[in-house]
Parts: C-alpha cells; structure tokens; sequence
C-alpha cells in the first residue's frame, strides 16, 4: 500500500524542482518578498511548514495514513467516488445550501469543496494564495525556529506563474467549452437549419460538476476571488450563469487551489510526470521565523485575521460545515 512520503536531503529534492533556492538571511528574505511583490499579480504562493514535506492533499494523507474512519467510511471506493461522495454529502445539506443562497453564490462542486477545504475537512484541493506575505504566514505559524542544515531546519515557499496554469484553470476551461459549444451549435443550424437540443449542455455547465471531469484530468487550478465572478455567457444558447469560488476564508487569505485527482502521487510528483507546469521552491531558515514574524505584524497578517475568529459570518459557515459534515458522512 503506498505510503506519505517526505524528502530525505536536499539533494533529493533538488533534484525535483527546477528552481530551488535555498533563503539563509534576512538580506534574501526580503530581497525574496520584493522581487515577487514587484511582479504584482502574477504569481501563486503555498508556505509549507517543514521543506521536507511534499505536496500531498489533505484526502490524500487521511486516506494513505490508514485512517481507520475514512478506510471504513469508503471501503473499496475509488479515489473520484470518495470525491464525489464528500461533494454529495454537503450538496444536501439543507443549512448550507441557504448559506449559500442568502449570498447569492451559485452552488456548484467547485464552491463546495473550497468550502470544504477552508474549513477543514478533507479535500482533493491544495491551497495556494496570490499574496507572498500570506504563504510566509502559513509557513510560520505554529513553527518554532530551528538550527541546522537539514530539510527540517527550514520551511518553504512553492511559486507557480499563473500564466502557466491557464490551460489547466476550471474556469476558463469552462468558458472555452460554451464558446466552442455555441460556434458548433451555430455552425449546425446554418448547415441543417436545425436547432441542437442544449438543454442538458447547459444543467452541465451551470452545475459543473466533479464528475464531468472524473478520471479524465491529472489536476485543475480553481481560481479564487482574485479574478472576481466568472460570468458565461452564450446568448445563442440560452445560457447565462455565473462562478463564485468565495467565502470570507477564501476574501481574506486571497485564496485559490490546485485540485489533485491522484490519490496517491503528491502535485510535485504528478506534474513532472505529465510535463505540467513549472513549480519553483524556496526553502527558508527556521531561524528567520522570528524577523517572518515581525514582518507580518506590521501588515497585521495574523491568525485572528488569517482565519477570520471574529467574523461571525465566517463562524456561522464553519458551525454548518464541522457539525452538520462529519456526522452526515460517516454515518451515510
């Protein structure tokens, strides 16, 4: 049975990355924080708390740590049923639906696992951010500083460019099925004089749901409230609906993911394989968690903050997914 696996020496890991450069002073800490502030929004960021870690889900390490209540929950399920069963479950849930409503925010899948995600339970997703200052954040808290030069003596930060995720973006994967969906159903009608029946195209789309991708794709990048809502809009069809990947979480971490749908291959690993895009690393110095720290007081980016602990919006969504979530799950 495949196991979590972790990097035992940095040679390993370099051999992993294209990029990974290792951050020792304060001088390289802060020329790092301006050279990516400089580039503006161009740039996704996950702080990771120990370098020796890979990047595994969180459903990946709950069902390969042999997690007795999720191996007993999904049995012989595989990896896309267990994702689906999860969405499933929230889908009905009656207090979460009105949540979402009350904010008119459209449900679909992608919605309900970044739900899911922000408050912890278990998801396909990894969470990335747009802001360089909020991946330190993760990548320090709760970390103690630490001296020596092996992987656990440092944390770390992957960058990805986002314009190497276009093509791998669910929403806009989206948008490009609708426009070449109305070009064929305009091509049709012109060469037939009959009109395609769109109806369950659209369900589809304004659904969208995980199962319409399944085992088909390797990974998706779900972008965050960065990009606003995501309108479609195919007049010729009659298809107007709209995508809001948010919750206050989500607004306040400037959050989106990567969805792996692997179940056991951590992301580094499954994009090297299908010569995906490039992932870069740098491995920080536990002993600069304390000028980290400091810097990220004087933007007042904390936990209280990070978390939203007095948002009681935000309280409210974490009550209906913890209590309403789990019992239902495991009792399905």
């Amino acid at each position: 049975m495949d196991t979590i696996s972790v990097y035992k020496s940095c040679c390993e890991k370099k051999a992993r990355f294209n990029e990974l450069q290792q951050i020792k002073t304060k001088e390289e800490l802060l020329c790092l924080i301006r050279k990516f502030e400089q580039e503006g929004n161009k740039y996704i960021f996950r702080g990771v708390s120990n370098a020796s870690y890979k990047m595994y889900t969180s459903l990946q390490r709950n069902l390969m740590d042999n997690n007795d209540l999720y191996i007993s929950t999904f049995g012989t399920e595989s990896y896309c049923e267990v994702i689906s069963r999860i969405i499933c479950v929230l889908k009905r849930n009656q207090d979460f639906v009105t949540y979402l409503r009350k904010r008119k925010i459209p449900i679909n899948d992608f919605v309900i696992l970044s739900a899911l995600q922000h408050y912890k339970i278990p998801t396909p997703f990894l969470d990335f951010t747009s802001d360089i200052l909020t991946a330190l954040f993760f990548a320090q808290d709760k970390t103690k500083p630490q001296y020596g030069d092996s992987l656990d003596c440092y944390v770390s930060i992957y960058v990805i460019k986002k314009s190497e995720l276009n093509s791998y973006s669910w929403q806009k994967m989206m948008q490009n099925d609708v426009s070449r969906a109305q070009d064929l159903a305009k091509e049709h009608e012109k060469r037939t004089g009959e009109q395609i029946n769109t109806e369950k195209f659209k369900t589809d789309i304004k659904d969208s749901t995980y199962a319409q991708f399944g085992k088909e794709i390797k990974y998706l990048f779900v972008e965050g409230p960065d990009i606003g809502i995501t309108t479609i809009n195919a007049p010729y069809l009659g298809l107007n609906c709209e995508y809001n990947i948010t919750n206050k979480r989500i607004e306040q971490q400037s959050g989106c993911f990567i969805l792996n749908n692997d179940q056991t291959k951590p992301l580094e690993d499954l994009v090297t394989e299908n010569t995906g895009f490039d992932i870069q690393c740098y491995d920080i110095s536990k002993t600069l968690l304390c000028e980290i720290e400091q810097l990220l007081e004087k933007q007042n980016i904390c936990a209280d903050a990070i978390y939203c602990r007095k948002d009681m919006d935000s309280q409210k969504l974490q009550q209906i997914i913890t209590e309403g979530y789990l019992g239902s799950l495991f009792t399905t």
